[in-house]
């Protein structure tokens, strides 16, 4: 009997000079349900561009971090870090324009189509900065490189624990371009309805965890007061604390807010007396070889976690895991403070030493705290906490003493009815985004198999 992972090579064909990993020549990438016809090589097809940042200008600088994981978008401008040429960092190499497709060559393989208001800014080398040299609008290119097929050639071409893929290998990836004009425009068209469809619920998704905001402000009857972050102020005697010495601490950006949470009508708990555990996960490495699955802190969304990019590793002793209505929060990075409620699906998994687990007493909601920690009410704190020059963090001790407001359990399980209610319905027009674009691809894959 001849194991699933065994496999015939052929020595002849013209890729084995290039590739020696087996995995390269695995029988799942022989299928191709294209028109030979209509694969044309990615390099005959469209261009690299290696648009160079020049001396005396200022650049918004687009990392991997600046695209959102969900609607595959480059975040505003103002949400992106601003440079001087010189102060550019040495990753940021390719000026870019509105048309122009991003695909990030680690990973997932990310892909976004860069709008006007992104024109001119620099990207950094970790994509592949492309231009269609075909008659066929950019987002109808992007959407090919999206169909399964085409990702499964990606993933065929992608080498090493992180997935990287050439520039070189990129080039050969073969799309199905359709020769005819009226199949260019009939692609075009139902790319455009899925992307005006997508423009409306991702809106609409975006706003979602500021309409969660709203809604626990008001019910909280709170109306923030923000102070911009300002580099002088002083700092009363009275308010120095043991717990830290560095003048940022007393900013008046987070005190405002700590302020306003300590004179509520509610009463605030230190978070340490609403949870019954705080647990750190394990320095984990990714082996392909591992058979154990756990959570980075890219599978941490806001409220939720995505299960579906997990990495495996091999592990040896005793392991923490996840149970059903635990917390999890990013310690660490730029997704630092994001926390999430642990569902049934994702019960069981563990997680790496940037993430804590939270087990909450019965005194609070869970999805309560989730929503509290993720508003302004805890991004404040979180960043009044924050450590490390280069790397951010917060450690155990310092998240252990966030301030919580604890309105009655009634008015706690109240509030977080309305948040889910908000929640539930968005993320259903959300999943049904992602079944009507799974339609148009089986439709665009039918019109190119033909």
């Amino acid at each position: 009997m001849v194991a699933e992972n065994s496999f015939l090579v052929n020595p002849d064909q013209k890729e084995f000079i290039d590739r020696l990993d087996a995995e390269f020549y695995h029988p799942k990438y022989r299928k191709n349900p294209f028109v030979k016809d209509l694969l044309e090589p990615l390099g005959r097809v469209a261009e690299t561009v290696n648009r160079k940042p020049e001396p005396g200008q200022r650049y918004h600088y687009i990392e991997l971090s600046s695209l959102d994981k969900e609607t595959k978008r480059i975040k505003e401008a103002e949400q992106l870090e601003l440079y001087d040429y010189q102060d550019l960092p040495s990753r940021a190499k390719t000026i870019v324009q509105a048309g122009d497709i991003l695909v990030s060559k680690l990973g997932e393989k990310m892909i976004t189509v860069v709008e006007q208001k992104h024109q001119g800014s620099v990207a950094t080398n970790a994509f592949i900065v492309l231009r269609p040299q075909v008659d066929l609008s950019s987002e109808a290119f992007a959407f090919i490189l999206e169909l399964e097929p085409v990702k499964k050639q990606l993933e065929r071409y992608s080498y090493g624990l992180r997935q990287r893929i050439t520039n070189r290998d990129f080039k050969k990836i073969k799309l199905p371009i359709p020769k005819r004009i009226e199949d260019r425009r009939r692609l075009e068209s139902r790319v455009d309805y899925y992307l005006a469809e997508k423009k409306r619920v991702v809106e609409e998704y975006q706003s979602l965890f500021s309409q969660l905001e709203d809604i626990l402000l008001e019910e909280l009857s709170i109306e923030v007061t923000t102070e911009e972050d300002r580099d002088s102020f002083q700092v009363p005697g009275e308010m120095i604390e043991v717990a830290s010495f560095a003048p940022k601490f007393y900013s008046p950006e987070y005190v405002v807010v700590l302020n306003q949470i300590k004179e509520h009508d509610y009463k605030s708990y230190r978070l340490r007396e609403l949870v019954e555990q705080v647990a750190v996960g394990r320095p984990l490495r990714a082996s392909k070889e591992g058979d154990t699955k756990y959570l980075t802190s890219k599978n941490i969304e806001q409220l939720e976690i995505d299960l579906s990019k997990l990495a495996s590793t091999e592990v040896s002793g005793t392991i923490s895991s996840l149970e059903e209505g635990d917390l999890v929060v990013v310690t660490a990075g730029s997704k630092l403070g994001t926390t999430a409620l642990v569902s049934e699906e994702a019960a069981g998994v563990t997680f790496n030493n940037h993430i804590y687990r939270l087990v909450t007493t019965e005194r609070i909601d869970q999805f309560y705290l989730a929503v509290y920690l993720n508003s302004i009410l805890g991004d404040k704190q979180f960043k009044r906490y924050i450590g490390g020059a280069m790397h951010q963090n917060i450690s155990k001790q310092d998240l252990s003493n966030l301030e919580i407001l604890l309105p009655p359990k009634e008015i706690q399980q109240r509030i977080s009815n309305k948040l889910r209610e908000v929640y539930k319905r968005i993320k259903a027009g959300y999943q049904q985004l992602e079944e009507e674009k799974e339609e148009i691809e089986e439709k665009v894959i039918s019109m190119l198999s033909k």
